[in-house]
């Protein structure tokens, strides 16, 4: 199979996956199957089938960069969207996401923190609510944990990322939608799920606004989305104004 990350295009034939590739960003690229969800990917829809099976294949449990900590939990969390998007995870296909999230509960990234174990318990909060039982429950919770300890840590009073880079205030945006998105698509009503939502949309909604007025031109479709995600989340007036305007003036003062 043939893929493209960073302006480099390879076909893969060494086992496991990417052993044969220098660059381990080129590498994690290839493990995160972020095309599943990319646009228009319903037109690919049968090369992802068939790329799955062969990374299921290729790529036994504990091989190399497959099996890392954050591949995985990126992974995970693109198949379980794919899955939630439609697409129909054969029974094969859903043992080895279970148990790629079984070694990612026993690897979490607590040595590197930041994004990574955010990712990471993004991840465990994704298959606690896919997957049914008491295993998944103790995902869920896991990762609810870490999220109630991290989220603060690394969204700032200012609504900035803690790395301070547009890149990763963009991905964290992208993060907590996605678990608002899943919380109210998949949580049980009195799932504890539930009580970390109200932080989380606050906080993303802090996030949007910094990724919008970074470059001092908030253009309609950033005012679009803004509006959007008020009235989607409910949000006090009072506060989202308070958001929109600290973030203006300080990007004006700096």
């Amino acid at each position: 199979m043939t893929f493209r990350f960073l302006n480099e295009t390879r076909r893969i034939v060494e086992k496991p996956w990417g052993a044969d590739v220098p660059s381990q960003l080129w590498r994690y690229n290839l493990h995160y199957f972020d095309d599943l969800n990319a646009f228009d990917a319903k037109a690919r829809h049968r090369w992802h089938l068939e790329a799955i099976e062969h990374w299921i294949l290729d790529n036994p449990p504990g091989s190399g960069d497959a099996w890392a900590p954050f591949p995985t939990s990126l992974r995970a969390v693109n198949w379980i969207k794919w899955a939630l998007g439609g697409a129909v995870l054969e029974a094969p296909v859903a043992h080895s996401l279970a148990m790629q999230v079984r070694a990612l509960s026993q690897r979490l990234e607590y040595h590197l923190l930041g994004n990574h174990l955010f990712a990471n318990a993004k991840a465990l909060v994704f298959a606690g609510l896919f997957f049914k039982g008491g295993e998944a429950e103790r995902w869920l919770e896991r990762g609810m944990t870490i999220l109630a300890r991290e989220t603060p840590e690394q969204i700032l009073a200012d609504g900035g990322q803690f790395e301070r880079s547009p890149m990763y205030h963009a991905l964290a945006l992208e993060d907590l939608l996605d678990l608002l998105n899943i919380i109210g698509a998949r949580a049980a009503p009195g799932s504890p799920a539930h009580a970390l939502a109200p932080k989380l949309r606050e906080t993303a909604y802090a996030l949007a606004v910094e990724v919008a007025a970074a470059d001092l031109a908030v253009g309609k479709a950033e005012l679009r989305f803004l509006a959007i995600l008020r009235d989607r989340f409910g949000l006090d007036k009072l506060v989202t104004a308070a958001l929109e305007r600290s973030a203006i003036a300080r990007y004006q003062m700096g």
